[in-house]
């Protein structure tokens, strides 16, 4: 007698569907969640759209916040048009878009211009201060390489900054400065490397003070025949020699010595700044004082 030994199927419990059937499909919590987070991105897209929109109703496009003058504080060769020309302004445009910033750096590009500054006061007007480099003297090579590629004259100002000369200025009425070379290609901005340039402009501006305020001879030209070494001429042809280090003690002696000079009427042939005792050359015997 054989029995069958299978055994029916085994039931499910009942707890196996709702487990896989909640695993499934999110939690009552979890929706709500989920709710809250869109409505809050749709708020805040809808809250964007709506600030772009006032701005642009309320600042952009009114017409009280508009350029309607552009009034320039500078003093130099550049005209004012030239620097409104170059700051790329113009009238209608409005006053909260402008980036101050960016058109003080249009302006600072320009080679005359040293720095630029720009104020806006929402009444329909911008003010650009600007300062313009002042010419201390004439750079140029030496008389034989005149007319040879990299030789054109360059003007510099007190930190041996170059710039174009502007139409009208004479570079006759500057002193020049001899150098062995000069740089082919200037960088726009920066000072020039040139060799004892430093210590030329100190002497440069010493003679115009002491040609201002103690009848020194004017300053024509001065040589830079060595890198250690300075020839300076004076208008009534008297030379200078000075080191291009040291210069404090060299400018005590050339203060006691042209004091001297004046008052005891000397015409002077050369004068060597760089020795302890400077020799004195005269172009005239000096007179004896009177006993």
């Amino acid at each position: 007698m054989s029995s069958d030994s299978s055994q029916p199927p085994r039931r499910r419990s009942a707890s196996a569907g709702p487990q896989r059937r909640g695993a499934a499909l999110p939690s009552p919590p979890a929706a709500r969640r989920g709710y809250r987070r869109a409505l809050v991105l749709l708020g805040l897209f809808a809250s964007l759209a709506l600030g772009r929109l006032l701005w642009r109703e309320v600042f952009v496009n009114q017409e009280r916040f508009a350029l309607r003058e552009i009034v320039v504080r500078t003093h130099g060769p550049l005209s004012p048009a030239a620097l409104v020309e170059a700051s790329a302004l113009s009238e209608g445009m409005n006053l909260l878009t402008v980036n101050l910033g960016e058109v003080a750096q249009r302006l600072e590009t320009l080679p005359a211009v040293r720095q630029a500054e720009v104020v806006r006061d929402f009444s329909g007007r911008l003010t650009l201060r600007v300062e313009q480099r002042e010419a201390l003297a004439v750079l140029a090579g030496p008389p034989s390489a005149e007319g040879s590629p990299g030789a054109s004259p360059l003007l510099i100002d007190a930190t041996a900054v170059p710039f174009s000369a502007p139409s009208g200025l004479s570079l006759k009425a500057l002193p020049w400065i001899r150098a062995a070379s000069l740089p082919t290609q200037p960088a726009p901005g920066r000072p020039l490397p040139v060799p004892g340039l430093d210590a030329a402009l100190r002497w440069i501006e010493l003679c115009q003070r002491l040609h201002r305020d103690q009848a020194l001879p004017a300053l024509r030209e001065l040589r830079l025949p060595k890198p250690w070494r300075l020839e300076l001429q004076l208008e009534d042809g008297t030379l200078l020699l000075a080191a291009v280090q040291d210069f404090e003690a060299q400018r005590q002696r050339l203060e006691r010595i042209w004091a001297e000079a004046r008052q005891r009427h000397w015409k002077m042939e050369s004068l060597d700044l760089a020795s302890i005792r400077p020799p004195v050359r005269f172009a005239q015997p000096p007179q004896r004082p009177n006993p």
